[in-house]
């Protein structure tokens, strides 16, 4: 297996926010690490975050701190079984395999890397969902069908939302459609 070592830029859809993000493979770990400016919902914020996977691509741990000082740390099992950075259990998120950050589109990756879809199979995932700019967690439904070699759509079930994700052969985003497009990388 080729080692997996990248740095990406996606700008949001508008150009007015920006992600510089590095994935390296350390190990038998993906070390992610990564700075966000954005707006969400008419409030900017500034960020960066940190995750580790596992070469299943099952997160690990997960930080992100904003510039505001408001810090998130998860830790998994890989096996669906969440703490936060004291080592208390997140039931709410108990059977959570993927986690979904709003703030970029990298997190798309995951489930489409683990799941490795045939074309026109899909799956029906509870992620947890880190929105932005408060990282108060929560336990979300979603589902990705495999609708052409390198076309996904993705549907947030919880809110309603759908939309087709285009993807390299590493499963990377290029775009997500009025949300995220890659810049370099």
């Amino acid at each position: 297996m080729t080692q997996l070592n990248r740095s990406i830029r996606w700008s949001d859809w508008n150009g007015t926010g920006l992600e510089h993000f590095s994935i390296r493979q350390v190990g038998n770990l993906f070390s992610v690490s990564s700075v966000v400016i954005g707006n969400r919902a008419d409030a900017a914020y500034g960020l960066r975050y940190t995750m580790e996977l596992d070469l299943n691509w099952l997160t690990r741990r997960f930080f992100a701190e904003t510039t505001d000082g408001i810090c998130l740390t998860l830790v998994s099992d890989g096996k669906g079984q969440w703490q936060d950075g004291s080592g208390t259990d997140l039931k709410e998120l108990s059977g959570c395999l993927d986690i979904d950050f709003a703030a970029t589109p990298f997190t798309n990756t995951l489930p489409i890397r683990r799941l490795e879809l045939d074309l026109n199979a899909s799956a029906d995932l509870s992620v947890a969902y880190v929105p932005v700019p408060t990282l108060q967690p929560e336990r979300v439904r979603q589902r990705y069908t495999r609708k052409t070699e390198a076309g996904y759509l993705y549907e947030g079930l919880f809110r309603g939302f759908s939309t087709i994700l285009d993807v390299d052969e590493d499963g990377f985003v290029f775009d997500y459609p009025d949300t995220f497009r890659r810049v370099m990388g």
